[in-house]
């Protein structure tokens, strides 16, 4: 009998990696890299806004790249006051767009 763990993957971003795309020697670009690809690889569409991976800005000398970790209890999940996220069986976090109201609750 095998017996299947209930394994996530999830990115661990390395700061002392990132470039930091969104600018360009201090100019805003808005190339948004990461944000693009994994948009691509998990929807099929160069759409930063669907994206699992999301930058904090605390000005003027940090910006650090956050990637969805798929907690166990997902603390994004608790704080939707609209209930639009949800868990699949992989793990991934997923939006209900007919529910989110892009309050960003879920993100802070």
């Amino acid at each position: 009998m095998s017996v299947k763990k209930n394994v996530h993957s999830f990115i661990i971003v390395d700061p002392e990696l990132c470039t930091g795309c969104e600018s360009y020697f201090g100019i805003p670009v808005k190339r948004e890299t990461c944000e693009s690809v994994c948009s691509f690889v998990h929807d099929g569409e160069f759409n930063p806004m669907n994206t699992r991976i999301h930058r904090v800005r605390i000005e003027p000398i940090l910006n650090v790249a956050l990637a969805c970790q798929k907690c166990e209890d997902a603390p994004c999940i608790r704080s939707c006051p609209e209930k639009a996220l949800d868990k699949a069986e992989d793990g991934s976090i997923v939006v209900d767009d007919d529910k989110c109201n892009g309050c960003a609750y879920c993100i802070e």
